[in-house]
């Protein structure tokens, strides 16, 4: 480690394509000419279930999935792509998964790619798993960190104390209390990323960027590393907006959550949507039960939690998940796809390992793998955990406001406008690989919103805004958060 002298980033750290101006607005660049009409007609595909909104330009024979995947072969990405089966006494959906290569470093470990689902087109299910595969990959820690203090880095560098995510109480008891104690010679893992409000490079904890750091000995946890905030697109603006709305669909379903809030049911019988109310119809034949919940914070971004309980407690018993988008009919249809996979998903762990199912109980589970959380849920008894949620009142969707479609660059400059007006600072880093498929991934970092965390043992609970959000919604915020572990 070297102290004593400040560390310079690279050269051409951050992203000059993004351009803030007065009012805050990020301005339009269009890519080569390539790259515009594979992403047009890729990323316009896959708008519904990517978070974003783009007009299609179809021409040529090859599919969209086709060029990608190629591309993605071509750069060593890639190993396989898969088309998932289902059950016949599940809904229709396409499903497909893609396989990429070990890690991007050598010796890191994969979590394998990414997965698509849609309604309608299996061709997007297709783009939409490769895209996430690609940006998965990306997430993986690289060889390149910069072992320093903070003080060896500052000013131009987000603090560890910034960067924290457990509150003062969680750090004053174990294992948080070993893990996340740090000083002025503590030494850090940093990766150089850009702040969009400050404009100027900017040094990051890597365990805030990659989903599956591994903690080098004596460094201090800030974090429960995720994937959560991590965004792709064939431009900056495509995959930022994408990578702000996760973390922002993900603060307002733990801000309900935590505080055990029954948020407002949306009444899909009454949707302006035709393919909202013939999904809702679907699952009913299935003798599933789709709840649609209101959860839009202080924020402004709509953001809508499904949640998908089996009638019959035979199959899996509750799936949850959450979408955040101006497009509320494309927000909602990917948040109910995405549960319906969820399902299957689980369904399938519950056959591969039914010991595992017998093991897992509600009281002794706390450290739970990805797929032990689907089986948790999957238990009818979980039910009674989730009530709490489907008896807020029930509401009509505003009709005004339902077919909104911006760009994504309008989008982002929403959210960002957002963001800066309730006075949080928004860095990101981008992945350094891919290019020669003109695809951009980031992994964005927004301290003080509430966010995802996948192990029990870390819950992430620094956030003043799980006490003051709901206080500022008109709730009354819980003395302790929910100890249930979540559904997500």
């Amino acid at each position: 480690m070297k102290s004593g002298r400040r560390q310079r980033l690279p050269e051409g750290a951050g992203e000059p394509r993004l351009r803030l101006v007065k009012p805050l607005t990020v301005a339009d660049h269009a890519p080569a000419n390539l790259e515009q009409r594979l992403a047009r007609r890729i990323m316009a595909r896959a708008a519904a279930f990517l978070g974003l909104n783009l007009y299609t330009e179809a021409s040529g024979e090859e599919t969209p999935a086709d060029q990608l995947r190629a591309r993605l072969k071509q750069a060593g990405v890639l190993t396989e792509v898969q088309t998932l089966g289902g059950y016949p006494d599940e809904p229709r959906l396409f499903r497909s998964a893609a396989k990429t290569v070990v890690d991007t470093d050598g010796h890191t470990p994969s979590y394998g790619g990414g997965g698509g689902r849609h309604w309608n087109d299996p061709e997007t299910a297709e783009l939409i798993a490769l895209v996430e595969a690609a940006e998965r990959y990306c997430l993986y820690r690289i060889r390149d960190l910069r072992q320093a203090r903070y003080r060896d880095l500052a000013p131009r560098a987000l603090s560890p104390t910034d960067a924290l995510e457990f509150s003062e109480e969680q750090r004053r008891h174990e294992p948080i209390r070993s893990a996340a104690q740090f000083d002025e010679e503590s030494a850090f893992s940093w990766v150089s990323g850009w702040s969009v409000f400050g404009r100027h490079s900017v040094w990051l904890p890597a365990q805030r960027v990659f989903l599956n750091y591994r903690f080098p000995e004596g460094e201090p946890r800030l974090t429960s590393p995720s994937s959560n905030g991590g965004g792709a697109g064939f431009t900056l603006e495509q995959a930022l907006w994408g990578a702000l709305a996760e973390l922002v669909e993900r603060d307002a379903f733990f801000i309900f959550w935590h505080n055990r809030i029954s948020p407002p049911r949306l009444n899909l019988e009454h949707s302006p949507s035709d393919q909202l109310r013939n999904l809702a119809k679907q699952m009913r034949r299935y003798r599933l039960e789709p709840t649609v919940l209101e959860i839009t914070t202080d924020l402004g971004i709509p953001v809508f939690a499904v949640i998908l309980r089996d009638t019959t407690n035979i199959g899996p018993a509750v799936r949850v998940a959450a979408r955040a988008g101006f497009d509320r009919e494309a927000a909602i249809a990917g948040a109910l796809a995405e549960a319906v996979s969820g399902r299957i998903n689980a369904r399938t762990a519950q056959n591969d390992r039914p010991d595992r199912d017998t093991a897992l109980t509600l009281e002794t589970q706390r450290e739970l793998a990805m797929t032990d959380r689907l089986r948790l849920w999957s238990k009818p008894e979980m039910k009674r955990e989730i009530e709490f949620l489907l008896s807020g009142p029930e509401i009509e969707a505003d009709p005004t406001t339902w077919h909104e479609q911006p760009t994504p660059t309008e989008s982002l400059n929403r959210i960002l406008n957002s963001l800066r007006a309730h006075g949080y600072p928004v860095y990101y880093w981008r992945a350094p690989v891919l290019p020669e498929i003109g695809l951009t991934v980031v992994k964005a970092i927004v301290p003080g919103l509430v966010q995802l965390y996948l192990d029990e043992r870390y819950p992430l609970l620094a956030s003043p805004r799980l006490r003051e959000i709901p206080a500022a919604l008109g709730y009354t915020p819980l003395a302790a958060v929910n100890p249930t572990p979540h559904p997500l």
